[in-house]
């Protein structure tokens, strides 16, 4: 007498509806989640990239090697011009 089911439209729309609603707000969890993740691994990469590159290696990154210098300026190879006086 009491054991059949029996379904009212409203309450399977009820927990359709609720079922919808908390895949909804799970994923919208889920995604924050990831982004907050990622912001945090990026800023990390970055702070040690930053670090390494201004002469504070935090010893996970290998240095940068030092640029060459640049060559020197070489002597001119020709005399400049004499000056002469001239007349009037």
């Amino acid at each position: 007498m009491f054991g059949g089911m029996h379904w009212n439209y409203f309450e399977l729309m009820g927990r359709l509806g609720s079922v919808l609603v908390g895949s909804i707000l799970f994923l919208i969890w889920l995604a924050f989640i990831v982004l907050v993740v990622r912001f945090l691994l990026i800023g990390t990469r970055a702070a040690k990239l930053y670090l390494r590159n201004n002469g504070h290696p935090d010893g996970v990154l290998p240095m940068r090697a030092a640029a060459p210098a640049p060559p020197a300026a070489a002597a001119p190879t020709t005399k400049p011009a004499s000056r002469t006086a001239k007349k009037p």
